[in-house]
C-alpha cells in the first residue's frame, strides 16, 4: 500500500499546477495589497485556503489511508473519517471560490435577505445537529442504560436522538443567524 508520507509527496506534485498558481496568486496579492486592501485581503484568504487544503488536508487524508493497513479492524471508522475530511475539502473549496466570487463581482457582498440566512442557519444547524447525534448517540445512549441486546442502543441514536438532535439544530441555527442578521444590520 506504501507509506503515508511517500503517497502524501506524490499527491504534491500531482498537485503542483494549483501549488504554482495559488503561489503566484499570493506574490500579486502581495504586491497589489496597498493599491486595494479589502479585494487582496479576500484574495489572500482564498489562496490560504487553497493551500491548506491541497497541503495539510491531502496528508490528513493518506494519513488516514495509510492507518488502514496498521489497524484494519478500525476501517469503518477511518472511512468515517477521510469521508468527514472530504467534506471539509469541498467545504474550503466552496469558500475560496465565493471569496474569488465577491472580489470580481462587489455587488455579491450585500447582505442577503433575512429569510435566505435563516433558511440557511437552519440548514447548517440540522446536519450539525445530526452529526452531534452520530458523535455522541453510542456513548449517550450506553450512559442512559440502553441495551445493545438486538441493536436497540443503535435504534434510539437513529430513530430517537439524530431526528430530536437535528430538529434542535436546526432550530438553533435559524435563530442564531436571525440574531447575527440583526447585530449585522439595522433593519431585520
Amino acid at each position: 500500500m506504501g507509506s503515508g508520507f511517500g503517497n502524501w509527496l506524490n499527491s504534491l506534485v500531482v498537485q503542483l499546477p494549483l501549488l504554482i498558481v495559488c503561489a503566484i496568486g499570493l506574490v500579486e496579492v502581495l504586491r497589489r495589497y496597498t493599491q486595494q486592501p479589502e479585494a487582496a485581503r479576500r484574495v489572500l484568504f482564498a489562496f490560504a485556503l487553497l493551500l491548506v487544503d491541497a497541503v495539510i488536508l491531502s496528508g490528513i487524508v493518506f494519513g488516514l489511508i495509510a492507518s488502514t493497513a496498521s489497524q484494519p479492524q478500525n476501517l469503518t471508522w477511518i472511512n468515517l473519517l477521510i469521508t468527514g475530511v472530504g467534506l471539509g475539502r469541498n467545504l474550503i473549496h466552496a469558500w475560496a471560490v465565493w471569496l474569488l466570487f465577491r472580489t470580481i463581482f462587489p455587488a455579491l457582498a450585500k447582505p442577503s435577505p433575512s429569510w435566505l440566512r435563516r433558511l440557511i442557519g437552519a440548514l447548517v444547524g440540522l446536519v450539525v445537529g445530526a452529526l452531534l447525534a452520530i458523535i455522541v448517540g453510542d456513548p449517550l445512549a450506553e450512559a442512559a442504560g440502553i441495551s445493545n441486546f438486538e441493536g436497540a442502543r443503535g435504534f434510539f441514536v437513529v430513530f430517537a436522538l439524530v431526528p430530536l438532535m437535528a430538529l434542535a439544530g436546526s432550530v438553533a441555527g435559524a435563530i442564531l443567524s436571525g440574531f447575527s442578521f440583526r447585530a449585522g444590520s439595522d433593519t431585520p
